[in-house]
Protein backbone atom coordinates (compact mmCIF):
# COMPACT_ATOMS: atom_id res chain seq x y z
CA UNK A 1 0.00 0.00 0.00
CA UNK A 2 1.24 3.44 -0.86
CA UNK A 3 -0.68 6.45 0.45
CA UNK A 4 -0.56 9.87 -1.11
CA UNK A 5 -1.47 12.74 1.18
CA UNK A 6 -1.78 16.49 1.07
CA UNK A 7 -2.11 18.69 4.09
CA UNK A 8 -2.66 22.27 5.12
CA UNK A 9 -1.45 23.95 8.30
CA UNK A 10 -3.75 25.40 10.94
CA UNK A 11 -6.92 23.46 10.27
CA UNK A 12 -5.37 20.10 9.49
CA UNK A 13 -6.99 18.63 6.41
CA UNK A 14 -5.70 15.50 4.77
CA UNK A 15 -6.91 14.31 1.39
CA UNK A 16 -5.79 10.75 0.97
CA UNK A 17 -5.95 8.27 -1.89
CA UNK A 18 -4.67 4.71 -1.59
CA UNK A 19 -2.68 2.90 -4.23
CA UNK A 20 -1.09 -0.53 -4.56
CA UNK A 21 2.23 -1.29 -6.17
CA UNK A 22 1.13 -3.94 -8.67
CA UNK A 23 4.26 -4.03 -10.79
CA UNK A 24 7.67 -2.44 -10.42
CA UNK A 25 7.30 1.36 -10.62
CA UNK A 26 3.58 1.15 -11.44
CA UNK A 27 0.99 2.34 -8.92
CA UNK A 28 -2.64 1.46 -9.47
CA UNK A 29 -5.72 2.53 -7.47
CA UNK A 30 -6.55 0.08 -4.68
CA UNK A 31 -10.36 -0.46 -4.89
CA UNK A 32 -10.44 -2.50 -1.66
CA UNK A 33 -9.12 0.34 0.47
CA UNK A 34 -11.87 2.26 2.32
CA UNK A 35 -10.12 5.53 1.47
CA UNK A 36 -11.07 5.29 -2.16
CA UNK A 37 -14.31 5.81 -4.00
CA UNK A 38 -13.66 4.60 -7.53
CA UNK A 39 -15.85 5.55 -10.49
CA UNK A 40 -15.00 4.62 -14.06
CA UNK A 41 -11.33 4.17 -13.24
CA UNK A 42 -10.87 7.55 -11.56
CA UNK A 43 -10.22 8.23 -7.92
CA UNK A 44 -12.31 10.58 -5.87
CA UNK A 45 -10.40 11.42 -2.71
CA UNK A 46 -12.08 10.77 0.59
CA UNK A 47 -11.22 13.73 2.78
CA UNK A 48 -10.36 13.40 6.44
CA UNK A 49 -10.93 16.77 8.06
CA UNK A 50 -10.26 17.46 11.70
CA UNK A 51 -10.17 20.72 13.61
CA UNK A 52 -6.76 20.34 15.23
CA UNK A 53 -4.36 23.26 15.43
CA UNK A 54 -0.76 22.33 14.69
CA UNK A 55 2.41 24.37 14.38
CA UNK A 56 3.86 22.06 11.72
CA UNK A 57 1.45 19.23 10.89
CA UNK A 58 3.00 16.63 8.61
CA UNK A 59 3.65 12.96 7.92
CA UNK A 60 0.14 11.58 7.27
CA UNK A 61 0.11 7.81 7.71
CA UNK A 62 -2.94 5.59 7.12
CA UNK A 63 -3.17 2.41 9.23
CA UNK A 64 -5.08 -0.11 7.11
CA UNK A 65 -5.75 -2.53 9.99
CA UNK A 66 -7.13 0.07 12.43
CA UNK A 67 -8.62 2.30 9.71
CA UNK A 68 -7.08 5.33 11.40
CA UNK A 69 -5.10 8.29 10.11
CA UNK A 70 -1.98 9.27 12.06
CA UNK A 71 0.04 12.47 11.70
CA UNK A 72 2.53 14.50 13.72
CA UNK A 73 3.04 18.06 14.86
CA UNK A 74 6.77 18.19 14.34
CA UNK A 75 7.56 21.36 16.28
CA UNK A 76 5.16 20.89 19.20
CA UNK A 77 6.04 17.22 19.74
CA UNK A 78 2.65 15.56 19.32
CA UNK A 79 1.27 12.48 17.57
CA UNK A 80 -2.37 12.49 16.45
CA UNK A 81 -4.81 9.78 15.39
CA UNK A 82 -8.26 10.15 13.87
CA UNK A 83 -11.00 8.02 12.43
CA UNK A 84 -11.86 8.70 8.82
CA UNK A 85 -14.98 10.65 9.82
CA UNK A 86 -12.95 12.81 12.23
CA UNK A 87 -15.14 11.97 15.23
CA UNK A 88 -12.55 10.08 17.26
CA UNK A 89 -9.38 12.11 17.72
CA UNK A 90 -6.55 11.10 20.04
CA UNK A 91 -3.26 12.88 20.76
CA UNK A 92 -0.04 11.91 22.53
CA UNK A 93 2.64 14.32 23.71
CA UNK A 94 6.26 13.35 23.16
CA UNK A 95 9.09 15.05 25.08
CA UNK A 96 10.80 16.77 22.12
CA UNK A 97 10.45 17.62 18.44
CA UNK A 98 9.34 14.69 16.30
CA UNK A 99 10.49 14.07 12.74
CA UNK A 100 8.55 10.97 11.73
CA UNK A 101 6.85 7.81 12.92
CA UNK A 102 6.10 4.22 11.96
CA UNK A 103 3.20 2.19 13.36
CA UNK A 104 4.28 -1.00 15.11
CA UNK A 105 3.06 -4.24 13.53
CA UNK A 106 0.85 -5.04 16.55
CA UNK A 107 -0.82 -1.60 16.33
CA UNK A 108 -0.23 -0.85 20.02
CA UNK A 109 2.34 1.84 19.46
CA UNK A 110 4.86 3.42 17.15
CA UNK A 111 8.54 3.93 16.63
CA UNK A 112 9.11 7.69 16.59
CA UNK A 113 12.16 9.64 15.49
CA UNK A 114 12.51 12.35 18.09
CA UNK A 115 15.19 15.04 18.16
CA UNK A 116 17.44 12.89 20.35
CA UNK A 117 17.01 9.45 18.81
CA UNK A 118 14.59 6.63 18.15
CA UNK A 119 11.89 5.98 20.77
CA UNK A 120 8.95 3.64 21.39
CA UNK A 121 5.58 5.34 21.90
CA UNK A 122 3.00 3.15 23.68
CA UNK A 123 -0.49 4.16 22.50
CA UNK A 124 -2.16 2.67 25.59
CA UNK A 125 -0.08 4.41 28.27
CA UNK A 126 1.51 7.30 26.37
CA UNK A 127 4.93 6.22 27.66
CA UNK A 128 7.90 7.17 25.50
CA UNK A 129 11.02 5.00 25.87
CA UNK A 130 14.41 5.64 24.28
CA UNK A 131 15.64 2.86 21.97
CA UNK A 132 18.83 4.52 20.70
CA UNK A 133 20.35 7.94 20.17
CA UNK A 134 22.55 7.39 17.10
CA UNK A 135 24.27 10.78 17.41
CA UNK A 136 24.78 11.43 21.14
CA UNK A 137 27.80 13.69 20.58
CA UNK A 138 26.11 15.98 18.04
CA UNK A 139 23.95 18.34 20.08
CA UNK A 140 23.12 20.55 17.07
CA UNK A 141 21.71 17.58 15.12
CA UNK A 142 18.23 16.13 15.43
CA UNK A 143 16.68 13.01 13.92
CA UNK A 144 14.13 14.07 11.31
CA UNK A 145 12.21 12.50 8.44
CA UNK A 146 11.97 8.73 8.12
CA UNK A 147 10.07 5.88 6.48
CA UNK A 148 9.76 2.10 6.68
CA UNK A 149 11.47 0.24 3.85
CA UNK A 150 10.09 -2.88 2.16
CA UNK A 151 11.96 -5.09 4.65
CA UNK A 152 10.21 -3.42 7.61
CA UNK A 153 13.17 -1.33 8.78
CA UNK A 154 12.47 2.20 10.02
CA UNK A 155 15.09 4.49 8.51
CA UNK A 156 15.43 8.18 9.39
CA UNK A 157 17.94 10.89 8.63
CA UNK A 158 19.29 13.64 10.80
CA UNK A 159 19.66 17.36 10.21
CA UNK A 160 21.95 20.08 11.50
CA UNK A 161 19.57 22.48 13.26
CA UNK A 162 22.16 25.26 13.14
CA UNK A 163 22.68 24.67 9.39
CA UNK A 164 26.40 25.08 9.93
CA UNK A 165 27.69 21.62 9.07
CA UNK A 166 27.17 18.76 6.63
Amino acid sequence: LFGVGAYAFGLTQFNVAAYSLKEKNQLTPDPDNPLNNLQAGTIKNSGVEVDVKTTLGEGPLWDVEQERLYWIDSFDGRVFRSTMDGREIRAWDVPMKIGSMAIRKDGNGAIVSLARGFHLLDFRTGDVTLILDPEPGKAANRINDGKVDKRGRFIAGSMDTMESGP
